[in-house]
């Protein structure tokens, strides 16, 4: 996430970029009329009789999720399957959740012979994560599928795309993953209490990610670092930022960083600076002296893919 964190929640709009952390998901059918899910940490086996208002278990809940979801809408009731899911085991709190959904959603989808446009896979992983979360803005998941940098807005109804030629981006890691959810909630409660003021932060937020885009596509770096410096503000008004986050923000600015902020909900997981390349190593240098782990991932890069068809 760039720009536009929690406003995004209530229909706002955010930029979010692809990061190269790849999930699989491979599929194959079974006899028995069943769903059998393998990930690294569980298997997890429901009757698709049953599948309907099967519990959702920790470490298998968006993988049954896609498959509910998958049968309800095409109703494929008779073909039972096998699902194994394979990933990294540190995601950095970014999206994994979402990523495994629509990898899920996209090999069911091909596997039985739907050929999916992405706007049919969105749908229904957005349709997946709601079910389980409860609340979700669904920019991860657009993320997720389409790709690339994209102008997000209206829960989905509005997915662009961002040309950009290059990504100036240091991305870095503060070493705690916090639940998004928890949050979501804090900021929620927080827009109860004092609803003019935060509706408030959130049309500055639109109107930052609006000129951010344009920015981006002029590749106006700078720019955009300012308006990063801003954002970071705003969510600090909205009470998501830590000191964990804030240390290697504040060292990639006094770094020579044109602009740095938090990246997704708050309290923990990433942070990115914006520097031009004859500061990139001063600030990135700069960002693992104050305790966080600058890594090493690719942006704006393709979203979800067919590894192999069925024969």
């Amino acid at each position: 996430m760039l720009f536009g964190e929690h406003g995004v929640v209530y229909g706002g709009a955010c930029i979010v970029t692809a990061v190269d952390i790849r999930y699989t998901v491979e599929l194959s059918e079974i006899r028995e009329r069943k769903a059998v899910i393998q990930t690294a940490e569980a298997t997890h086996e429901v009757g698709l009789d049953q599948i309907a208002a099967a519990p959702y278990e920790k470490n298998t809940a968006f993988v049954l999720s896609a498959v509910k979801t998958f049968y309800k809408r095409h109703g494929i009731s008779q073909r039972g399957v096998r699902i194994s899911t394979d990933g990294p085991a540190l995601s950095y709190g970014l999206g994994s959740s979402s990523a495994i959904t629509v990898a899920t959603i996209h090999a069911l989808l091909n596997y039985f012979g739907h050929k999916p446009s992405q706007r049919e896979v969105f749908e229904l992983a957005y349709e997946a994560v709601l079910d389980v979360q409860g609340v979700a803005s669904g920019f991860d998941v657009a993320s997720a599928v389409f790709g690339g940098t994209i102008y997000y807005a209206n829960k989905g109804a509005v997915i662009e795309p961002i040309e950009s030629l290059q990504m100036p981006l240091i991305l870095a890691y503060t070493g705690s993953k916090v639940p998004t959810t928890n949050y979501i909630k804090s900021v929620a409660e927080l827009r109860q209490r004092q609803g003019n003021l935060i509706d408030g932060i959130f049309d500055l937020m639109n109107a930052i990610a609006a000129q951010a885009k344009t920015h981006i596509q002029k590749n106006n770096w700078r720019a955009a670092g300012e308006l990063a410096n801003i954002n970071q503000g705003l969510l600090d008004a909205l009470g998501v930022n830590t000191v964990p986050l804030m240390s290697p923000i504040f060292a990639a600015r006094e770094g020579g960083a044109w602009g740095a902020k938090l990246s997704g909900a708050g309290g923990g997981d990433c942070m990115f600076a914006i520097a031009a390349e004859e500061q990139r190593k001063q600030v990135a240098d700069a960002i693992n002296r104050s305790g966080a782990k600058v890594l090493s991932l690719p942006l704006n890069v393709e979203g979800v893919k067919l590894i192999q068809e069925t024969v």
